[in-house]
């Protein structure tokens, strides 16, 4: 996740025109992205500790 976040910034840099929404763009997708795998990840647990 760290070497993708890097790579797309590295992408960001060389687009210096649009830097400010690519980035924008990157964040958002990575909150998705994190708060979607944190619930893929939580979901199997949550009823095992249920029962």
């Amino acid at each position: 996740m760290v070497l993708l976040y890097g790579f797309s910034a590295c992408f960001a840099s060389q687009k210096s025109e649009s830097t400010n929404e690519y980035e924008r763009l990157i964040s958002l997708q990575t909150l998705v992205r994190n708060s979607f795998y944190n619930v893929q990840a939580f979901q199997p647990v949550s009823p095992l500790r249920s029962q």
